[in-house]
């Protein structure tokens, strides 16, 4: 997988150690930011050390995790995410509070949908979000991705409780995007 692609205002590259501080300060541990992620929000900044020594490991497992960072300011942003299996990619992403509402995140989807079809093998992206979520939803749908139901107690969101939510389901595949 590429290990950085962008925007007209933003960089998208790979994660490395030095992003641990601002990580955590900006939104590991908010959580409004952390409400629908997989994963607790982090209670000290070890919490997310551990975090991104564990994201630079999966990279070589096919499971990726980028920083998105402003080109103007080089400002950390938020986090974008990768997992690919075969000739699927599943994403996931999220940005630090005071970014939202911008559609930051929608042109970020965008150009990784763009720059992963060039690679041949690759032909579906999908995602899900929790169904109380629409604003990630509206993120994928934006950016060309096709509703395809409702998978029911899909995931667990643990900053929600223990119990497994309904999710989204969307997608594009290579012949269907445009």
């Amino acid at each position: 997988m590429f290990e950085k692609f962008d925007t007209d205002v933003l960089l998208i590259r790979k994660i490395v150690i030095t992003d641990a501080n601002s990580i955590y300060d900006k939104w590991a541990q908010e959580i409004d930011v952390a409400r629908y992620t997989t994963w607790k929000t982090h209670k000290s900044k070890h919490e997310t050390q551990s975090y991104v020594e564990q994201c630079i490991k999966n990279w070589d497992r096919n499971s990726y995790t980028w920083i998105i960072e402003s080109k103007e300011s080089s400002e950390i942003i938020g986090s974008f995410a990768a997992r690919e299996s075969g000739h699927k990619v599943d994403i996931g992403y999220l940005l630090a509070l005071k970014w939202w509402g911008q559609g930051i995140m929608t042109s970020v989807v965008t150009s990784f949908i763009d720059e992963c079809f060039k690679i041949n093998s690759i032909e579906r992206i999908g995602a899900v979000c929790d169904v109380e979520n629409p604003a990630s939803k509206r993120v994928m749908e934006k950016s060309g991705m096709s509703y395809e139901g409702i998978l029911l107690s899909w995931m667990v969101h643990p900053n929600m409780g223990s119990t497994a939510r309904d999710c989204y389901s969307l997608s594009t595949n290579r012949a269907d995007y445009s």
